[in-house]
């Protein structure tokens, strides 16, 4: 046979490889946002309740002044060491743990925005790739038939 047609085999193997490569990377990327979900879910939860405390904790600031006394009373009658350690840290760690999970919330939908994408440029290269073997597959066809008539000619 023509060392050209040997060579535009080669290549169809390759599309056929490449092609499913793509397809596997594809449902590898589906698997892995399917089993992240919860974490996203959980880190959401997470940043929503913190979210609520801190709008919590801003808001008991317009309420009377003799309301703050009362509480705060209160609260240092029950139990004064916990009340001055987490009178003095207790904002400063909610707005750290809201940035946290802020943070960490934008790098997991970074990482599902880009796996849905690569599967998406996955399945649009494997879609092309089906089109291109059907192509060269046909054009390989008709070349056999050219040279088996050559063939037959000679």
């Amino acid at each position: 046979m023509n060392r050209d047609y040997k060579k535009a085999l080669k290549q169809l193997d390759h599309i056929k490889k490449l092609k499913t490569d793509c397809l596997v990377r594809a449902r590898r990327g589906e698997f892995w946002i399917k089993e992240h979900t919860p974490e996203l879910i959980s880190v959401t939860k997470n940043l929503e309740h913190t979210k609520k405390l801190l709008k919590g904790i801003f808001e008991i600031k317009h309420l009377p002044w003799w309301l703050h006394v009362i509480a705060h009373t209160q609260l240092m009658i029950s139990n004064p060491i916990k009340y001055l350690i987490k009178i003095r840290y207790y904002k400063k760690g909610m707005i750290d743990s809201y940035w946290a999970f802020k943070r960490i919330k934008k790098e997991w939908e970074d990482d599902f925005d880009f796996t849905e994408e690569a599967i998406d440029r996955d399945y649009n290269t494997y879609y092309e790739g089906n089109k291109t073997v059907k192509k060269i597959e046909s054009l390989l066809k008709r070349w056999e038939k050219k040279i088996k008539l050559r063939k037959k000619y000679k």
